[in-house]
């Protein structure tokens, strides 16, 4: 794994900003000194898949990883409507994108829900993503509209 991630020029708090998992725990991953949980190694995997292949352009993770790292974990509340709203989607819309429920967005922009910490991260990692990507309301418009053709395929 540590391989993989030095491969890309990645340090650890990068990758800790391209994932979403705490650097400590990468680090202890990469050592071999953590005992793994089923959704932890699936987590791992995944990431390091992600780093393995998933490269278009060279510099593109380094560049991502960056951007994530000078754009602060939104608070739970009214920040995350903000950005939302800022790139024009709709609750239903980030709900499609993100994978998470619509009523577990509204309660995390509305500030009014008890979330386990997994929730909270996941739910900043998806207004943290959105917030750094430099897309436009179109260009999230036709990834719902991809997204939908390919579930209808199925």
């Amino acid at each position: 794994m540590k391989q993989i991630r030095e491969e890309k020029d990645l340090s650890v708090e990068q990758l800790s900003a391209l994932s979403g998992l705490s650097e400590n725990f990468l680090e202890a991953a990469e050592s071999g000194t953590v005992e793994l949980t089923e959704d932890n190694l699936e987590a791992l995997q995944g990431v390091y898949w992600e780093l393995s292949i998933g490269e278009d352009n060279p510099g593109d993770f380094k560049r991502l990883a960056n951007e994530r790292l000078v754009t602060p974990y939104p608070e739970i509340g009214s920040t995350m409507r903000e950005i939302r709203e800022e790139k024009q989607i709709s609750i239903g819309e980030l709900a499609s994108i993100s994978g998470l429920s619509e009523d577990i967005l509204r309660a995390a922009e509305s500030g009014t829900v008890d979330m386990t910490d997994e929730d909270s991260r996941e739910v900043q990692r998806v207004y943290w993503s959105l917030s750094a990507l430099e897309a436009s309301p179109g260009d999230y418009r036709r990834l719902l509209a991809e997204m939908e053709m390919k579930a209808n395929e199925d």
